[in-house]
This record gives structure tokens, C-alpha cells and sequence, in this order.
């Protein structure tokens, strides 16, 4: 996604915060993974 797009976007999306215990995967960057989301749609790929 360009930068034109993702500065629509951005203020959409929810901020992301961390757990308090520390447990689990680490945040990706909010655009990293709808880009991500994106090209799984277009592909038509599964998921895993």
C-alpha cells in the first residue's frame, strides 16, 4: 500500500499495546501486517 493510502488508514486502526505479563509474540508494525493481509487477498493463497 502507498503512503497516500496508508495515511488514510492509519487513524482507523486500533493502537496496539503490549501485555502487562510480558507473554507472547511481539507487535508487527500495523502496516507491515495489512500489507501482508493484502497480498494474501489479491493471491487468493491460504492463510497457512
Amino acid at each position: 500500500m502507498n503512503a497516500v493510502g496508508w495515511a488514510t488508514i492509519d487513524p482507523l486502526l486500533l493502537e496496539l499495546f503490549r501485555r502487562v505479563d510480558g507473554r507472547g509474540r511481539s507487535w508487527r508494525d500495523s502496516q507491515e501486517a495489512l500489507n501482508g493481509i493484502l497480498w494474501i487477498l489479491r493471491k487468493s493463497t491460504h492463510w497457512w
